[in-house]
This record gives C-alpha cells, sequence and structure tokens, in this order.
C-alpha cells in the first residue's frame, strides 16, 4: 500500500471492509487509484436483497464475479452476507485487490496469497 493514504475500517451491511479514509471525507471524487464510492451503499443494499432472492430459486452453481471491484466491497459483501454464493473479485489496480485481500482476512480470518 502506498505509505501515505490512511485506511480505515468500515462496516457495510454486515460486512467490514477496509477503505481509503479520503474517499469518506472528500465531496468530490477521490483522485486516489483505489475506488470506493460511499453513495452506492443503497445500491449495494438492493444488490444483496437481490442476489440472496436469486441464490435460493437458482438451482445449480451459484459464482459472483465482480470484475474491477475496486476495493471489493460488493464482493466481500456478497461472500459475507449471502453464505451460498462462490465469490470471484478482480480489479485491475493491484493496490485495490491488495485492499479487498485485506479486508477478506479482517473479515473471514483467511490467509491469502496473492502474486
Amino acid at each position: 500500500m502506498t505509505k501515505d493514504i490512511e485506511i480505515i475500517e468500515i462496516v457495510e451491511g454486515n460486512t467490514k471492509i477496509l477503505i481509503p479514509a479520503e474517499t469518506l471525507i472528500k465531496s468530490a471524487p477521490s483522485k486516489l487509484k483505489i475506488f470506493f464510492n460511499p453513495k452506492a451503499v443503497i445500491s449495494r443494499d438492493f444488490s444483496i436483497i437481490a442476489y440472496s432472492a436469486f441464490s435460493k430459486k437458482f438451482k445449480g452453481p451459484k459464482i459472483f464475479l465482480d470484475a474491477l471491484s475496486g476495493v471489493g466491497v460488493k464482493s466481500l459483501r456478497v461472500a459475507n452476507e449471502i453464505k451460498t454464493i462462490q465469490v470471484i473479485a478482480n480489479d485491475v489496480n493491484y493496490q485495490a485487490v491488495k485492499l479487498c485481500s485485506r479486508s477478506a482476512v479482517l473479515q473471514f480470518r483467511l490467509l491469502l496469497y496473492i502474486k
């Protein structure tokens, strides 16, 4: 992680997530390379409700792919709040992937390996 970026822990839904503090303080979009949109919380809440309903009705493997996930808020919430869905998170930004992984370790007490 870049040393000058302050990282804080928030809770969204029932999920602990690590995010850059700047994304909560500034009213304009952050110029950081690590993406988190705090204004999308309601959208993510409704997404969790929809995915949960879908997972109960759908027979077969359930895989959630969060491509370009930023810090992984949606994928972490799906993994934590809907236990029946396998989750894959991906982003082009290595710093965002590392932060998502740190959140996963925090939330699920996982040991992860990142190339």
